[in-house]
């Protein structure tokens, strides 16, 4: 099915829903009246309707979330039984969180004969709803013709998925050869379909009812269809073009303009403007609103970190941001002045091979200790995301290590078979580290922060990346823990290495 097909699908769903959940509410509705129970059940008719409004607008929009009418073109009868259970339990929820919101008094029974009736009445119109719409098609539509241009293995591939289109009124007719010496005769999916060549297109858009003609070719063999696209476009027939050109490319296409530019745009990273304002409305109210009522108590740290031990009390570091927009980052200072320049003296005790993770890293200070077990050196961030450099909710940031070529965070220390992690985050407006927990953040902060390691396996499918596995360097003679000063000192002098 074409995706303005899909769309005027999914609306005709959420129209079926509307009445069938309508139709439910009522016959439970007269089913518990009937029922002679202890107690006697009615609903005044403006309580009603709005409980009736409130539970369809709750089904659809549930629908819509768990992305049900998009999986009803498949037609499993397995797949269309757990959807509608699952739309009609979390309706059923959603239902009784608002009885109680209202405080409204709805009996046991009618919710249970409700909830029935709905999962029994969408499992049913979804199942012969091909049927339907193949019926509807016939008898009051007639139907859609279409050529495939290429013969090809995308080709072929393309006429299985019309064909597969068939209970929405497509019909394949045929193919056409771009090359007629090489191509076959004809072509055999679940029927035969004649090739003809692409010079006879004219004589068959005279003699053939054809409403559309999708080219699946190679780029080069579409530079020199110029002419078939002009007699489609004289003789208003819709074309098509089958964008599979780069196989390995998974972003979304779609068609803008520049002035009378057309563009195919090829996007990986989310492109929904109105999305993208309204989240970056969020940031804006609820970073402002966190900086006006952590205010005093920020006041109250940086004077804390400024008396335990010298330096500043705000420590700042250059971080890559979306599309590699580097930016200042803001973090209260927890571990002692210019520990980023000692890191190299302590990589023998990081506990992770992808990452530097050290616990009881001798560099924290004794405030410091307490502002990371509580994310509280992390409370600044809120001013990055004040001016736009990061979101509430996105990747972790890149931290820019001196040395590190091309700009890649992963500096010479780590080497990486295939992309740099950098370049996979920087898609996407970092998030704070304290805040997020659905992104390649979450996972850190979701199993906790000292105590998950993160693989590139368990990261989500868009972030994968593989490293290259290196071998941990060796422990040095002596581990240090906050306890150890004297370990430290010893260390010290064998090593010849000062913190």
């Amino acid at each position: 099915m074409f995706s303005r097909q899909r769309r005027k699908a999914r609306f005709l769903f959420a129209i079926s829903d509307i009445l069938l959940t309508t139709l439910a509410f009522e016959a439970a509705y007269r089913t518990r009246t009937l029922l002679h129970l202890e107690r006697t059940f009615y609903i005044l008719f403006p309580y009603q309707l709005l409980v009736l409004i409130f539970t369809v607008s709750a089904w659809v929009l549930i629908a819509l979330w768990l992305g049900i009418y998009d999986r009803l073109e498949a037609g499993d009868p397995r797949v269309i039984l757990r959807d509608a259970f699952r739309q009609c339990v979390y309706g059923a929820v959603a239902l009784v969180l608002f009885e109680f919101s209202l405080r409204l008094d709805l009996s046991r029974p009618f919710l249970v004969l409700f909830t029935v009736y709905a999962w029994v009445l969408l499992f049913l119109f979804r199942l012969f709803s091909g049927r339907l719409a193949g019926a509807i098609q016939r008898e009051f539509g007639g139907p859609h013709y279409v050529m495939v241009a290429g013969t090809g293995e995308r080709a072929r591939k393309l006429g299985e998925a019309l064909e597969d289109s068939a209970n929405y009124g497509i019909r394949l007719t045929g193919f056409l050869a771009t090359d007629p010496v090489a191509a076959p005769g004809e072509i055999r999916l679940a029927s035969e379909y004649k090739v003809h060549p692409i010079g006879e297109l004219r004589q068959l858009l005279r003699e053939r009812v054809i409403d559309e003609v999708i080219f699946s070719v190679s780029s080069e063999a579409l530079a020199q269809l110029e002419d078939v696209f002009l007699l489609c476009d004289e003789e208003g027939v819709r074309t098509r073009v089958a964008m599979d050109f780069f196989p390995h490319v998974h972003s979304d296409v779609y068609l803008e303009r520049l002035g009378f530019t057309p563009l195919l745009t090829f996007s990986a990273t989310p492109h929904d403007e109105i999305r993208l304002l309204v989240k970056r409305g969020i940031d804006l109210i609820i970073a402002a609103a966190g900086l006006i009522v952590l205010l005093p108590f920020m006041i109250a740290v940086a004077l804390l970190v400024r008396l335990t031990s010298p330096g500043p009390a705000i420590f700042k570091q250059i971080r890559c941001g979306l599309n590699g927009r580097r930016f200042l980052f803001y973090k209260f200072r927890s571990m002692c002045a210019g520990a980023e320049f000692m890191q190299a003296e302590v990589m023998h005790l990081s506990t992770r091979k992808t990452a530097t993770k050290i616990p009881e890293d001798p560099r924290l200070t004794r405030v410091g200790r307490y502002l990371r077990k509580f994310s509280i050196d992390e409370w600044p961030q809120l001013w990055n995301v004040l001016k736009g450099d990061m979101s509430l909710v996105g990747p972790r940031w890149i931290n820019i290590k001196p040395g590190s070529a091309a700009g890649c965070a992963c500096g010479p220390a780590l080497p990486v078979c295939g992309p740099c992690p950098a370049a996979i985050t920087w898609i996407l407006r970092p998030g704070c580290a304290w805040i997020c927990s659905t992104s390649t953040t979450g996972h850190w902060r979701s199993t906790g922060k000292s105590s998950c390691a993160p693989s590139p396996a368990s990261l989500p499918g868009t972030v994968r990346i593989r490293c290259q596995q290196w071998r941990r360097a060796k422990h040095a003679p002596f581990a240090y823990t906050r306890r150890s000063r004297p370990r430290a000192a010893r260390y010290r002098r064998a090593t010849g290495r000062p913190f």
